[in-house]
């Protein structure tokens, strides 16, 4: 058989076999049969209409008595005569088929058809016969089950035909098929051809294969050398003759083997989880001199982790001081990037003041080491650090607490470096947690000391009285934790705002200047708030004079539908050695 898609010459003429559907259709005189057999040895073909569901769809077929023969053997013709719509007498009606508009379907060799023919001729009909195999010898078909009759099928043979054609064409004959000729010397060469070529076509293939594996390799390490030779031009890693191969050991940070690190936290065993925050999760760990530390692992899927990561890595090399938490060092290996923390034995400050049970722990003497302790670090950090540095995300969770209830202050990922000259800064993309943010910093992006002031307001708040700075009702009206200060403040009433807990162990005279110092950090004008040297001054200074503090900033809370949702994302509280860094759009 000719492929629609070869040569014309190719092929047993006439016939042409295509695919359709899932099945192969054989096209002969311009109709399509469908093939349910072929025997090249006997030039046999078993077809099949692809239209049997109504006969006024099926046309005659002629086939050329020079190429083709019907197996008349088992074959015979099935006549459809059409728009046969007259009355026809009773030995004649058995043969309607009413499932298609009144055709009839007789056998060729029916003594009846002449006369059916002329009884339907005046009404425009006309007659189709198709060849059918009948088996047993049936004489006859009634009108039921001529499709059963049309689905088997019929035999046909092909007589043989010259390939002349095909020949000259450039291919040889198959019985009835034809291929392009092709020299036998010409495939054997082929065939060794191919044999020799796939061993070398092997090693290609491994070669290159090792070859990607390699270039990635490659750069991973530039990308980690990159890392290196941006840590070492801090003057912490300048000292390279304590550089170690094994660990990177410089004189004050340390470049952490990968392997190490691994090992300390037991291949980051879920056991050893102590939180997980905006910059990913924090671990504890282990080293080999029993040394204990916190590792802060960047997400991979964070997409500002590597800022971050650079931005607190680079920054708290330069600074040194009592109430800062100390980094240790890093560890790059390949797209894992942590930075390794001193470990913090009491976790972190919002641990203790938010749990009804674990606020008695820290008494007013401690509670008044934390305050000041924080407030000494902020100073470092606007006035006495080599660079001006703004926190920007100063809150209970960032404060981690050593084994002494000393204060620590951590999370240096959203901080920003100020030149010396510099005052403010503004920003589009404002970060930091709700209810700690100064309001030019949440409204407008413009950020200063006074921002990390405003922060140092209501975190001291939220330590002399034990709550977090969320809405709640007084007195028939919703205030959050500065307007709940700043009303008792008014009324003469500012022992009331006193955590219950800390009756028998406060100073009156000392927690009352403390919340009089809160709110003067609290006022809504950025002007009206004293510098973290004033501050300091004004809580050690018992002979100081302080100024009254006019109106806060977002004293009046939310409405009551707003409560719930609110006090849920602040009830989220860091319960790990790190923190958590809380995003927020503006």
């Amino acid at each position: 058989m000719r492929k629609g898609v070869q040569n014309s010459s190719c092929g047993y003429p006439g016939l042409e076999l295509n695919c359709r559907n899932g099945s192969a259709i054989l096209r002969v005189s311009e109709y399509d049969f469908r093939v349910e057999g072929i025997d090249y040895e006997r030039n046999y073909l078993r077809l099949q209409t692809t239209v049997i569901s109504c006969p006024s769809n099926i046309r005659n077929l002629t086939l050329d008595p020079n190429r083709f023969l019907i197996d008349n053997g088992t074959t015979t013709e099935l006549v459809f005569i059409l728009n046969c719509l007259n009355n026809l007498n009773v030995s004649l009606d058995r043969y309607r088929i009413r499932s298609c508009g009144g055709e009839l379907v007789m056998l060729a060799n029916d003594t009846n058809l002449r006369t059916a023919a002329e009884a339907c001729g005046g009404n425009g009909g006309g007659v189709v016969t198709m060849p059918v195999e009948l088996s047993g010898g049936e004489g006859r078909i009634d009108g039921t089950n001529y499709a059963e009759v049309v689905e088997r099928g019929f035999g046909m043979r092909w007589l043989p035909a010259d390939c002349g054609g095909c020949r000259d064409s450039g291919g040889r004959p198959h019985r009835t098929t034809c291929t392009p000729e092709l020299p036998k010397r010409s495939a054997r060469l082929w065939i060794w051809a191919t044999v020799a070529a796939a061993p070398f076509l092997l090693l290609f293939f491994v070669g290159w294969w090792c070859y990607l594996k390699k270039r990635k390799l490659r750069r991973e390490e530039e990308r980690q050398n990159e890392y290196f030779v941006e840590l070492m031009a801090l003057e912490s890693f300048n000292d390279s003759t304590n550089l170690e191969n094994n660990g990177r050991n410089g004189s004050k940070l340390m470049v952490f083997n990968y392997a190490s690190i691994v090992a300390a936290t037991n291949d980051f065993a879920s056991e050893n989880k102590l939180g997980e925050g905006g910059f990913g999760p924090v671990y504890k760990g282990k080293l080999n001199n029993e040394r204990e530390i916190a590792i802060k692992r960047l997400s991979r899927t964070s997409g500002q982790g590597l800022v971050e990561f650079k931005n607190e890595l680079i920054l708290i090399a330069k600074l040194q001081h009592t109430n800062l938490v100390r980094v240790l060092g890093c560890c790059i290996h390949g797209e894992e990037k942590m930075l390794i923390y001193e470990y913090m034995a009491n976790k972190s400050l919002d641990f203790f003041i938010f749990d009804e049970t674990r606020k008695a722990l820290l008494d007013w003497p401690k509670r008044w080491n934390i305050i000041e302790g924080v407030a000494q670090g902020l100073l470092y950090l606007h006035k006495y650090s080599r660079t001006r540095v703004i926190h920007r995300d100063l809150k209970a969770s960032n404060v981690l607490l050593d084994e002494s209830m000393n204060p620590k202050i951590s999370d240096f990922g959203m901080a920003r470096i100020f030149k010396r000259n510099e005052t403010e800064a503004m920003t589009k993309r404002v970060v930091g947690t709700y209810g700690y943010m100064s309001p030019e910093y949440a409204m407008e992006g413009t950020f200063s000391v006074k921002s990390d002031v405003f922060s140092f307001g209501v975190l001291t708040l939220e330590i002399v009285s034990g709550r977090r700075n969320t809405s709640f009702l007084f007195h028939d009206k919703t205030v959050n934790l500065i307007g709940y200060a700043w009303e008792l403040w008014q009324q003469g009433d500012a022992l009331e705002f006193e955590d219950p807990t800390l009756v028998d162990t406060c100073l009156v005279h000392q927690l009352l200047r403390t919340i009089h110092v809160a709110l003067l950090c609290v006022q809504e004008n950025a002007m009206d708030r004293p510098v973290m040297s004033d501050v300091i001054s004004m809580l050690i200074n018992d002979t100081m004079l302080l100024p009254t503090p006019k109106r806060p900033a977002f004293f009046i809370g939310t409405s009551a539908s707003m409560l719930t949702p609110v006090e849920n994302h602040l009830d989220d509280c860091s319960i790990n050695k790190m923190t958590i860094t809380e995003m927020v759009a503006r």
